[in-house]
């Protein structure tokens, strides 16, 4: 997502009350404001597509992602990784 959407500019509180404006791929991976800003801009999109793709409402973007995740980990996963 961040890759696709790098350029685009959120405007999103710090921990400090401070506001600010930055590219999608300016923020820090780790801010948790910076991300939050992420998920409010793209969400409801995504989980709009996902919908329409899969026919019915019961998967979302998260849900997708979880079992992405879960597929991933097992396939990708190297010898002696928890």
């Amino acid at each position: 997502l961040r890759k696709k959407t790098g350029a685009e500019i959120l405007e999103y509180t710090d921990v400090t009350g401070r506001t600010v404006k930055k590219a999608v791929a300016d923020g820090d991976t780790k801010d948790l404001r910076h991300n939050d800003a992420v998920n409010l801009r793209f969400t409801a999109s995504l989980n709009q597509r996902v919908k329409a793709i899969l026919g019915h409402g019961e998967f979302s973007f998260r849900t997708c992602r979880a079992i992405y995740v879960e597929i991933a980990f097992h396939e990708f996963r190297h010898n002696g990784e928890s």
